[in-house]
């Protein structure tokens, strides 16, 4: 195993953080549009 990098590990945490987001900010962009 060889450990990542800082920068690497950071990457893949915002990555993650990112897919992880994804789906409630889709659906409250959504409900932004419904209300309009």
């Amino acid at each position: 195993m060889v450990s990542p990098t800082e920068e690497e590990a950071t990457a893949d945490t915002m990555l993650v953080l990112h897919e992880s987001q994804l789906v409630p900010v889709l659906q409250l962009l959504e409900g932004c549009q419904e209300n309009a």
